[in-house]
């Protein structure tokens, strides 16, 4: 009799990894040599990916194994297999905003490494923007959402909008007649934002600032000092100051005859005639005394002016008046009577408020 030695082959492991999968990090299966082996199934999972397999490297460049494969007996030895994912897919849209060009999407999945478009560089893109410079990427139009720098690492799928930083503009503020150099404020404003007009630092003799206008004659577009021109609106601006004529004031006293002083309001660059005594808002009376005239000092040291003379417009300005009176001449005779006939009429009239004024 011939007896033949038998053998039973021993027991060898094989692990299972989950390769960037959740769960337990690896679960531990037995084969034994001599015997073929059965793969078995993935109890692992994924985010956002899907399982597709084993394989005898994490990079899936080893040799792949599907779940309920066997392994020959002959082959059959110590394993690792490694979980394989697919990444499920998703699309990154991108947006112009505003800008030229055409919008694009991106398919892409969760286990390919994605990153943010460069918009100058990549030729689905290039998108542009007149006085505009691209700042990025927006999940929202606004920029109140998430920011993607370009080459940011993108892990699912967003819209990305193309984000705008507004070039600068210059604004230039004209004198237009007035005392003072023109300027220029460089880089003033930005495209997109809203720009707060300057004060006025100009000046002209006899006239007042009214504020500013997009044209010399006034014209255009108005601005006040201040106003803040919408970013809408936002654009380089020649901006001239407007002048209107100012006033002056003419005030006639009667220095010491009856009456109240009056006050008369003119505008610069037109001539003034000096008023009358008769005036119907004058009427200045002194007792035992005629009317002589106006002086600019009370007591008639200063510059006379005659009823009804004309001062020339580049000559007019700020000026009061005083009544110059002349005594009527007292004492007997005619004389006498002549300052009693005087004084009588004089109280007559200024009795019916005639002289009052």
């Amino acid at each position: 009799m011939t007896l033949y030695a038998q053998w039973a082959g021993d027991d060898f492991d094989v692990t299972y990894k989950a390769n960037n999968g959740t769960a337990e990090e690896s679960v531990d299966g037995t084969g034994q040599y001599g015997v073929a082996y059965t793969v078995l199934g993935n109890t692992f999972s994924r985010d956002n990916c899907s399982f597709t397999g084993w394989n005898t490297q994490a990079d899936g460049l080893g040799t792949a194994y599907t779940v309920g494969q066997n392994i020959p007996a002959a082959t059959s030895g110590e394993l690792t297999l490694y979980a394989q994912w697919a990444g499920d897919p998703y699309t990154v849209s991108y947006d112009p905003n505003g800008g030229t060009g055409t919008a694009y999407a991106v398919g892409t999945d969760y286990a390919t490494d994605t990153f943010a478009l460069d918009n100058a560089t990549d030729s689905n893109l290039g998108y542009a923007k007149t006085n505009y410079t691209f700042n990025g990427w927006n999940t929202l139009a606004d920029g109140t959402g998430t920011a993607y720098a370009v080459g940011a690492a993108i892990t699912g799928p967003v819209p990305l909008y193309a984000q705008w930083l507004g070039d600068f503009y210059d604004v230039d503020y004209d004198p237009n007649g007035g005392d003072g150099t023109a300027y220029t404020v460089n880089d003033a404003g930005r495209y997109g934002v809203d720009y707060t007009i300057e004060a006025n630092s100009f000046s002209l003799e006899n006239y007042r600032f009214l504020g500013w206008n997009t044209q010399a004659d006034g014209l255009g577009d108005d601005y006040g000092a201040g106003e803040i021109v919408l970013a809408a609106n936002a654009g380089p601006l020649t901006l001239y100051a407007q002048w209107t004529l100012d006033i002056y004031d003419v005030t006639y006293d009667p220095n010491g005859g009856a009456g109240a002083a009056y006050t008369k309001t003119n505008f610069y660059g037109a001539p003034y005639t000096v008023l009358s005594n008769s005036d119907a808002n004058l009427r200045f009376g002194k007792v035992e005394s005629v009317f002589a005239g106006w002086n600019t000092a009370a007591d008639g040291s200063g510059t006379a002016y005659a009823a009804g003379k004309v001062i020339p417009a580049a000559e007019v300005g700020t000026l009061t008046l005083y009544a110059q009176w002349t005594p009527v001449s007292g004492g007997g005779g005619c004389g006498s009577c002549f300052s009693w006939l005087y004084d009588s009429l004089l109280y007559f009239f200024m009795g019916f408020g005639w002289l009052s004024r």
